[in-house]
């Protein structure tokens, strides 16, 4: 018995395969990848070493990847100090000595750092290098880390070496870091050198960009753009260079096929012997008079200049559409570039989304500070028993005044300053938000605006100053200092 011949099911010209197309190598692409592996196996030392040089080296010679690293680290890592306990002369207190705990002299043991500019440059490291440290050190300092600097050398003691892993790191059965193999480069700065060892506890900032549960070691976003950047900076510089061959040609002296002699550099009456006859050259002369280009032209000949046409009209637009995917490594717009023919509504819109993709980052930084403040604050109270007392008068505890200590992220900048306002105002009348969280947003502190506008009007009211709360041509509302009379 023959068997019936199996029907094929064709769709859009193909086989249906009931599965996914994209694990499938039809010869068309690249074939889709075969194998997976941990996080941290894709990129091992040697190689994680190639992607942070050649960040750097992008950040130092392309502009554009100087400033949207800039554009990223100022929006995401600088942060000011709120403390709400309840007690006035506590919160002085607080506030003053942190202030002197921020600066270089205090808080970087090598004493280039403030506490604002060491959120930058780690930041900024966290960014290129895809991870960055700050660790405690003796006498309450603390020491920023480049990515290198956290390792496995070749000089390591033989009672680490089989307890650090390749990337410089001691974790347990589940994968927890607990300790960190910290390095020094040598006098030539090129080979890394056993330090010592961090505990976990110790290490207060070890935060970068993570994709995946099994990463430990954080790999920069700019992994993903740096290939298109590297085709922008070589476009750039051969689109510039064509230019420049151009501009070395610039007259071009066309003549007639049909015209007599041969081209020389001869001028009109000049003769020359050309296979032994005497000839009368026709040449073309050329002067700058009166700051005007002449030329001496012979019947059927004609002068052209030699026009670049360099960039082509497609460049500029290819090379826009380029930034735009490459700015996306960090969620920056394209509007932050370039807001030429973009409304300002649409800048705001870009600037909403860009805020809420960058949450995750700060809370990174505020989680580090919160960690910081919390241990320099132990040290504060040991050190002073002046403010153990306002602690203690206040009816709080240590932890509890950790707890209350907030980091307000810096004020988003205005982009229209008048629109912007009116906008808060209505929210604020419309119950839809918050003095408080206006105030925060702008990186301010609503009750000390509070207080100096009490202070303000104190002051104008005893002096006799007239003044109006409220806009001018609104209605103004009752002062609640001044008696109303019939």
């Amino acid at each position: 018995m023959i068997a019936p011949k199996r029907k094929r099911f064709r769709g859009a010209g193909r086989k249906t395969s009931f599965g996914y197309d994209a694990t499938v190598d039809k010869g068309r692409r690249q074939p889709p990848k075969a194998r997976t592996s941990s996080g941290d196996f894709e990129l091992p030392p040697r190689t994680r070493s190639k992607l942070v040089a050649t960040a750097r080296d992008q950040m130092q010679n392309l502009s554009l990847v100087s400033w949207m690293i800039r554009k990223h680290v100022a929006y995401v890592s600088q942060f000011n100090l709120l403390s709400k306990t309840g007690s006035d002369a506590l919160d002085a207190a607080l506030e003053k000595r942190f202030r002197r705990a921020s600066s270089r002299d205090e808080f970087d043991i090598a004493g280039r750092h403030s506490l604002r500019s060491a959120m930058y440059v780690n930041e900024t490291g966290k960014a290129v290098d895809g991870q960055a440290f700050i660790a405690a050190v003796r006498g309450g300092f603390c020491q920023l880390l480049e990515s290198d600097l956290i390792a496995r050398p070749d000089d390591i003691p033989k009672t680490w070496a089989e307890k650090v892993d390749p990337h410089g790191l001691v974790k347990d059965q589940y994968g927890k870091v607990i300790q960190y193999c910290r390095c020094t480069w040598d006098k030539d700065g090129r080979k890394l050198m056993f330090s010592g060892m961090v505990k976990r506890a110790d290490m207060l900032a070890d935060s970068g960009t993570f994709t995946r549960p099994s990463q430990t070691r954080g790999i920069s976003p700019l992994a993903s753009a740096l290939n298109t950047f590297r085709d922008l900076y070589e476009g750039w510089e051969w689109t510039l260079l064509k230019i420049k061959v151009h501009s070395l040609c610039g007259v071009a002296i066309k003549r007639d096929a049909l015209t007599d002699g041969i081209p020389t550099t001869a001028y009109a009456d000049s003769d020359i012997d050309t296979e032994g006859e005497e000839t009368a050259a026709n040449r073309t002369a050329m002067e700058v008079k009166d700051g005007l280009m002449q030329f001496d032209l012979d019947p059927g000949e004609d002068v052209d200049l030699i026009e670049s046409k360099t960039p082509n009209s497609a460049v500029i637009p290819y090379s826009e559409m380029m930034i735009r995917a490459a700015l996306l490594a960090f969620d920056i717009p394209f509007t932050a570039y370039d807001s030429r023919g973009t409304s300002f509504s649409a800048v705001m819109a870009d600037r909403a989304e860009y805020e809420k993709s960058i949450s995750v980052k700060r809370e990174d930084n505020i989680d580090f500070l919160a960690k910081w403040s919390a241990w320099k604050l132990d040290q504060f109270v040991s050190e002073s028993p002046a403010l153990a007392r306002l602690i203690s008068d206040a009816g709080l505890t240590v932890p509890e005044v950790a707890d209350l200590i907030e980091w307000v992220p810096d004020g988003t900048p205005w982009m229209d300053r008048g629109k912007e306002i009116k906008a808060d105002a209505d929210a604020i009348a419309l119950g839809t938000d918050s003095r408080q969280r206006q105030c925060k947003r702008r990186g301010l502190d609503f009750y000390k605006l509070a207080t100096e506008r009490s202070e303000e009007e104190s002051f104008m009211r005893a002096n006799g100053i007239t003044y109006t709360v409220g806009n001018p041509g609104s209605e103004t509302p009752p002062d609640p200092n001044v008696e109303e009379t019939e």
